[in-house]
């Protein structure tokens, strides 16, 4: 009805609880993750919800793909220079943002990386965070 667009993380919570078993409280990680670092270059978590077998996470949705498929589909699969500076710059606000709130992105890749329909990046899969300290 409002004409946005999502993307659903939908994880098996039994799943869940089995790749958390050595640290059961890093569960939902990743839900708070998203959920506290509101910034323009990583994937804002929209919603959350659960049901009795399912945890499910809506998600902003970059529709242009990732930079993955960005490489594969580039001429030679490199990136020009200017695209490729852009990009890291981005990144580079996003992981900072990361650091300033004591949080480790560990997972970062070109399928970690969002491309949006306006150019710019985004971190996805915050999965691998873990804060600073621990």
């Amino acid at each position: 009805s409002t004409g946005k667009h999502y993307a659903m993380k939908i994880q098996t919570k039994k799943v869940l609880l089995e790749c958390f078993s050595d640290d059961p409280c890093r569960v939902d990680g990743e839900k708070q993750a998203f959920a506290s670092c509101q910034h323009p270059f990583i994937v804002n978590l929209d919603y959350a919800f659960q049901n009795d077998t399912l945890a499910i996470m809506v998600l902003g949705l970059a529709s242009a793909g990732d930079l993955q498929k960005a490489l594969l589909e580039a001429p030679e699969e490199r990136l020009g220079e200017d695209r490729v500076q852009f990009y890291a710059a981005e990144l580079v606000l996003a992981l900072a943002h990361l650091h300033q709130m004591g949080l480790m992105y560990r997972d970062l890749k070109p399928n970690n990386v969002l491309v949006n329909d306006d150019g710019h990046v985004q971190l996805v899969d915050l999965g691998g965070v873990v804060d600073e300290d621990g």
